[in-house]
């Protein structure tokens, strides 16, 4: 669901970083941080433990077994000395002493083996872009391999609502108590402008640490929605949670699964032959894993394979659960705002009428100029959508003047796909594994 990179005055993390205003592939992350925020994490300061016995994970963390072996071939040991392999504790200033970590525990059965820098996970990084028409990807990766796509989904909500608008069977405007049994006078248009006065979501960390627990035991949207309650000031401020009500209406008014909606409305239409809805449709699986860096989850900052993922299917679900490619995503913003989707006038005017322009004061007008009904708008005039989550990251834009996408996806949780983009644009070429993870 959720989750890429906001400006340092929301206090940035090692996966935050800053976009400029007039960069068209500008990537947000799915909940952003404020100032008051911590900043990693896993927030160490100079007084915390620095002893290996004091680097034992906290609850909520990935359980972590740390080895430890002190030599000692230079230092005999006297009667007074720790004679015990628990007792061997190393100080920092110690030279000779060798920390081992492994992520992968009895506990831990979803993800995968984690080296720290490199190795076989971060090898398995990989990049599709296209750009002005151009198609540029690792390896083996094509326009249509499948990645996740995280908030990127929250576009496909956005009309899918524009079109049952259109249709009569929902009323933009009218409280969501309508058609869920909850006491609001917030409407559909506030949930998917981020207007709703939803209290900001569960940090990032606290959410990737729920499904980190157990990422093949799913977990309800209602996991996050009971966290968030609503709230008097209207000011935009990105919600999740928000997209979660917002599928729960369209399950209410159509009395299906949001996920046949979504194939009824899009991609049939369509022919996005490789979208689908993870955990519901048939075969929908990425065609590379994902590669997390563990910071996200409390963690060390190692890599490792993520691969289970039926946590994250359930709890982003209208918000973040979509799986795509390259070829897909083209075609899709390509018809939109092409105005080749039928009932999708209130979602494609969202992108020019002044009531979705952010105020210059807000965080978010950092990175763009307004935000619609499930669309971005850039001070390039472009627009489009990022994403975030479980080890991928997706940025996608559309430019109006010249007709043509960008679209940029990967399977790494915290690059910079401004950074991917650029070295397409100057090389020509993807960038490797190890450009990735140096973007990050």
């Amino acid at each position: 669901m959720v989750l890429a990179l906001i400006a340092a005055a929301c206090g940035s993390t090692g996966e935050d970083q800053q976009s400029t205003a007039s960069e068209s592939a500008t990537t947000i992350t799915a909940d952003l941080r404020t100032a008051e925020e911590p900043t990693t994490a896993d927030l160490q300061t100079a007084e915390e433990p620095t002893t290996a016995e004091d680097q034992q994970p906290t609850a909520g963390e990935p359980a972590t077994t740390i080895t430890t072996e002190v030599q000692t071939a230079e230092e005999p040991t006297t009667a007074e000395e720790p004679t015990t392999a628990e007792d061997q504790r190393s100080i920092v200033d110690e030279p000779a002493t060798t920390v081992t970590t492994e992520l992968q525990t009895a506990e831990e059965p979803t993800t995968g083996e984690a080296e720290a820098g490199g190795g076989p996970v971060t090898d398995e990084i990989r990049v599709a872009v296209l750009v002005d028409g151009e198609f540029v990807g690792s390896d083996g990766i094509s326009e249509t391999t499948r990645f996740r796509i995280g908030s990127v989904t929250k576009m496909f909500t956005g009309v899918v609502l524009s079109r049952l608008h259109a249709d009569g069977l929902i009323d933009l405007d009218a409280p969501i108590s309508t058609y869920l049994d909850i006491d609001s006078t917030v409407t559909t248009r506030d949930l998917l402008s981020h207007t709703a006065g939803l209290a900001a979501d569960p940090p990032e960390d606290v959410v990737f640490e729920w499904a980190w627990q157990d990422m093949s035991e799913p977990l309800p949207p209602s996991t996050m929605i009971e966290l968030t309650e609503f709230t008097d000031d209207r000011t935009m401020d990105y919600s999740n949670s928000g997209y979660l009500y917002a599928g729960q209406i369209i399950e209410a008014v159509t009395g299906q699964d949001a996920a046949e909606v979504f194939a009824e409305r899009i991609y049939e239409p369509l022919g996005l032959t490789s979208t689908c809805w993870p955990g519901h449709d048939p075969d929908c699986e990425t065609d590379v894993p994902g590669v997390m860096d563990t910071i996200a989850v409390g963690g060390d900052g190692s890599n490792a394979l993520v691969e289970e993922f039926a946590a994250v299917d359930s709890l982003a679900h209208s918000a973040g659960v979509l799986v795509s490619t390259v070829e897909d995503l083209d075609r899709f913003l390509t018809a939109l705002f092409n105005n080749q989707v039928a009932g999708t006038d209130e979602f494609l005017a969202s992108t020019t009428d002044p009531q979705y322009q952010i105020p210059p004061a807000s965080i978010f007008s950092i990175l763009m100029s307004a935000y619609g009904l499930g669309v971005m708008v850039f001070y390039d005039g472009t627009v489009g959508h990022d994403g975030q989550t479980f080890g991928f990251m997706s940025s996608v834009t559309y430019n109006p003047d010249t007709n043509q996408s960008t679209i940029i996806l990967v399977n790494d949780t915290t690059t910079n796909t401004d950074l991917i983009l650029d070295q397409v644009v100057s090389t020509g070429t993807a960038p490797t594994a190890d450009d990735v993870v140096s973007f990050r």
